[in-house]
């Protein structure tokens, strides 16, 4: 990120700001009005009440089910529950099957549009996930998430994934943002413990060694941080329980926003990113000597909404704790209030509300008593309401985490390997006696922390001809852990087993037709409905939390007395005749160390970059015409800010004219008020 440049400057004298101050200039036959009219009541946008949706599946191979088939009766529930918008997930690795193009998988990108416009056909908004790290049907999705910080061609690409995502569904009516993650992106703190040899290389391949040797002298920050170097003076990344850890903590988030978010939001104008708003701690051995925070990437640099993560923990002890829900209210207001002073004027969206988690290993987080959740809900609905524009529960429905990539043979044998009699009919595979069908358990799907040592396979089979049997094995066994028993139509029959070899092989013993397979080890219940969709009882408060959110909160930004603006301008005019045309005129000082551009977007809509300093220019021409009396919104981010000596504000550019009109007039209809 830039770093602010404390250079003395004269400041500009008194006199000739008087004569820059914003005007309003007389067009022939209509005098100016001598006051500015303060704008009508702008009608406040719809506060986001957001579920992301997975189906009957789960996050990481839900794609991989018939989802079409079920998502009016899911889009209706969720209305029936008070939402307004849907989150869909949209993984890199199942959107763009090539790690090194960006290419999108043209059935897939379809599955998307249609999911989209049908969801906006039923009154429900958008929101896209994008850059999702997981989908079951791309066992290597690990190894691209390293390969985004050390490989140009895997960069580019994931960069090309998400132009091509805008490109194709960024015109779709009800598309509010669409943003990526930071979990997408730390993946790469693995390196803090690697071996010395890896770290070494990783130095240079991440990028990491340039940027310390840009910023400082390496006696500096080995005397200054504890940094190692390898006997030939080379940069290796620090280890995880050094001091130095931090310069790696402070490289990683400046790439956030510098490598990642500006680039990906240059190709995809609706971003937004879920900033990490947890410190880490800082080590010296076993000793938590200090924490880091990401603060400085909570400003986003243009994007309208700032997305984040929450759940009651955060900022207590997490020793199992248990929290009264005045305490969690609390924590949260404190929490939104810290974002909000760093974020700016940008809405705020909690893209998960964590207000429950049953994950197994992480008991100890400070968490509410499940009969107290209805009352936290209650009092949360204040808090959210005047501090963020939109809310998004994770789990909508409790759902099953499932090892099996392509449980019902939706996209074909993809993930699967078969031998002897085997036909596909649609989403049903059909096989022979004797047949095998085939696959690797995806373990991550038992690999969390404190896992269960038991698993239990579900099979969904008709026995074609009255009675058949399905042989289940692990590995490379010879012999069976269970046999699945089938008689006529349609059965689902479910058994438990140890977890052992990665390898799950189901032997056909008579014909059979499979219509899904799955192996699960854990169930997320934190959803407001169950796994059958019936409502909780949290169900009926986080409806009530629903009708309680109405309107975003109305954020403005005006300039400052004299003229100048700082990082962002947000301000409303009404024109007093149709208007189709933009006077923007800006001034800095000669000896100004920064040179801003300025992005200008009108009514949400992207008008124009101009640079900070250009005065005289031809008038902007807006995208539309805005009838008189209407309100138009205006928003000016300036790329750099500084602060002059003597002064403490931090100064984007001097604002000359910002006023309206009728092409081809100079505009005049600037009567601009920040409300």
């Amino acid at each position: 990120m830039k770093r602010l440049l404390l250079i003395a400057l004269v400041l500009v004298p008194v006199a000739i700001l008087v004569v820059l101050q914003l005007r309003t200039v007389e067009t022939p036959g209509e005098a100016a009005p001598s006051q500015a009219v303060p704008p009508p009541e702008r009608a406040a946008d719809p506060y986001i009440r957001a579920a992301h949706w997975f189906g009957e599946a789960w996050p990481v191979n839900f794609w991989n089910t018939e989802l079409e088939a079920i998502a009016e009766r899911d889009f209706q529930r969720l209305l029936d529950d008070g939402f307004n918008t849907v989150v869909f997930l949209v993984p890199w690795p199942g959107f763009a099957p090539d790690p090194r193009s960006g290419e999108l998988d043209p059935e897939r990108v379809a599955r998307l549009r249609g999911l989209m416009q049908q969801a906006d056909a039923m009154g429900l908004k958008t929101i896209l996930r994008i850059s999702y790290a997981w989908d079951w049907i791309d066992p290597g999705a690990a190894e691209r998430l390293m390969q985004l910080w050390q490989d140009e061609t895997h960069y580019r690409a994931w960069l090309d994934y998400i132009e091509a995502l805008w490109q194709a569904v960024g015109d779709v009516p009800g598309l509010q943002f669409g943003f990526f993650s930071w979990e997408d992106l730390w993946t790469v703190t693995w390196f803090g413990q690697a071996p010395e040899a890896i770290r070494r290389e990783a130095a240079r391949t991440t990028g990491f060694e340039a940027w310390l040797l840009d910023r400082y002298d390496i006696d500096e920050a080995v005397e200054r941080f504890g940094l190692t170097t390898d006997p030939s003076g080379r940069v290796l990344i620090p280890e995880r329980r050094t001091p130095a850890y931090a310069l790696f903590l402070e490289f990683m988030s400046e790439a956030w926003i510098e490598r990642f978010f500006e680039p990906a939001r240059a190709r995809f104008p609706k971003l937004s990113m879920e900033i990490r708003i947890d410190s880490d701690p800082i080590y010296d051995g076993e000793e938590i000597i200090g924490w880091f925070d990401h603060r400085p990437v909570w400003s986003l640099p243009g994007a309208d909404w700032v997305t984040l993560y929450w759940a009651p923990g955060m900022g207590g002890e997490n020793r199992g704790e248990l929290l009264s829900p005045e305490l969690a209210a609390d924590r949260l207001a404190r929490k939104l209030d810290e974002v909000a002073e760093h974020a700016g004027p940008r809405q705020i969206f909690i893209g998960q509300f964590l207000f429950e988690d049953f994950t197994p290993g992480y008991e100890s987080n400070g968490r509410i008593p499940h009969e107290d959740v209805s009352e936290f809900l209650n009092r949360a609905a204040e808090v959210l309401q005047g501090r963020t524009g939109g809310v998004g529960v994770w789990t909508w429905a409790d759902y099953a985490h499932d090892a099996i990539a392509n449980p019902e043979f939706f996209v074909g044998l993809a993930g699967w390997t078969t031998t002897g009699a085997v036909e596909l009919n649609g989403a049903d595979l059909h096989l022979g006696d004797g047949a095998t069908l085939a696959t690797d358990l995806r373990r991550f799907a038992y690999s969390i922390e404190g896992r269960p040592d038991i698993a239990e396979l579900c099979v969904a089979a008709t026995a074609v001809d009255g009675t058949a049997r399905l042989d289940a094995f692990q590995g490379g066994g010879q012999d069976a852990f269970a046999a699945l028993e089938f008689a006529g139509p349609r059965q689902r029959v479910c058994v438990e087993h140890e977890l052992g070899a990665r390898r799950l092989r189901l032997e056909a013993d008579g014909a059979v037709t499979l219509h899904e397979v799955n192996s699960t080890g854990f169930v997320q219940r934190s959803g407001i409905r169950d796994r059958d969709f019936e409502l909780k009882d949290t169900g009926r408060a986080y409806r009530a939390l629903n009708a309680a959110l109405e309107v975003q909160p109305r954020l403005l930004q005006p300039r400052f007395d004299d003229g100048w603006m700082g990082a962002m301008l947000i301000e409303e005019f009404t024109p007093r005749r149709p208007v189709d045309a933009l006077r923007l005129d800006t001034f800095l000082p000669e000896d100004w160390p920064e040179a801003p551009m300025l992005t200008v977007t009108v009514d949400g809509r992207h008008l124009a970059e101009i640079p900070c300093g250009e005065r005289g220019a031809d008038p902007l021409q807006l995208p539309t015409t805005f009838a008189a009396g209407g309100t138009i919104r205006v928003r000016i981010e300036s790329s750099a800010v500084h602060s002059p000596s003597g002064d403490a504000r931090e100064l984007g550019c001097l604002i000359t004219d910002l006023s309206f009109g009728p092409a081809g007039d100079r505009p005049v209809e600037g009567q601009g008020s920040s409300g």
